[in-house]
This record gives structure tokens, C-alpha cells and sequence, in this order.
């Protein structure tokens, strides 16, 4: 149970702090390669 909390509470720890950075990633990245070069 202890291992599961933890678990749970490391995700919740860590997702907010790499969002951010997949999110600017992925905006400057994949935003922007799909506005150059449309579908």
C-alpha cells in the first residue's frame, strides 16, 4: 500500500514539472512544423 501511495504521489509530483516542458516543446516543435507545412 505504502509503494502504491508513494507511486501515486511521485506521479503527481512529477507530471506537473514535465508537462510544462513537453508542452513548450510540443508547441514550438510540433505547432510549429504543422503550421509550416500544413496536413
Amino acid at each position: 500500500t505504502w509503494v502504491k501511495q508513494s507511486s501515486t504521489w511521485t506521479i503527481c509530483w512529477t507530471e506537473p514539472k514535465r508537462a510544462p516542458k513537453q508542452s513548450r516543446a510540443f508547441r514550438s516543435g510540433s505547432f510549429h512544423a504543422t503550421g509550416n507545412s500544413p496536413p
